[in-house]
């Protein structure tokens, strides 16, 4: 089964929309809890779906990491797996436009990018 590297970029801005909302109601320790006991990121990466494995776990990465929380183990398997190209927001426009493109990168959150993904924000959700 070949991995998900082309992904419908509005379905991914859903997913990451309804995960920060998630984050929001359940808050930073509840959302860990969820992820890690439910096993979705193991069923994203069992699935394939790199993109939506690696988007998870940057998250509980960046959560425990604001909880001073230490890292979930079981993930080291796949902590260094990094998606084939960069991902930004569905809304960026990036064509010809190279400041914006070195401030979304400079607002990185680590965790998410060390996946490659570029997000800056998961608390600014209605």
């Amino acid at each position: 089964m070949a991995e998900h590297y082309d992904f419908n970029p509005k379905d991914f801005e859903i997913f990451k929309s309804n995960t920060c909302h998630t984050v929001k109601r359940l808050g930073n320790k509840g959302f860990i809890d969820e992820i890690v006991n439910k096993e979705y990121i193991e069923i994203y990466w069992n699935n394939k779906n790199r993109l939506c494995a690696c988007y998870l776990l940057a998250m509980i990465d960046y959560l425990c990491r604001l909880e001073n929380l230490p890292l979930i183990e079981k993930f080291d398997c796949i902590r260094g797996y990094r998606l084939p190209k960069l991902v930004y927001p569905y809304s960026f426009n990036f064509i010809n436009n190279e400041e914006l493109l070195d401030s979304a990168l400079a607002k990185a959150i680590p965790e998410f990018y060390r996946h490659g993904l570029v997000v800056g924000d998961i608390f600014n959700v209605y």
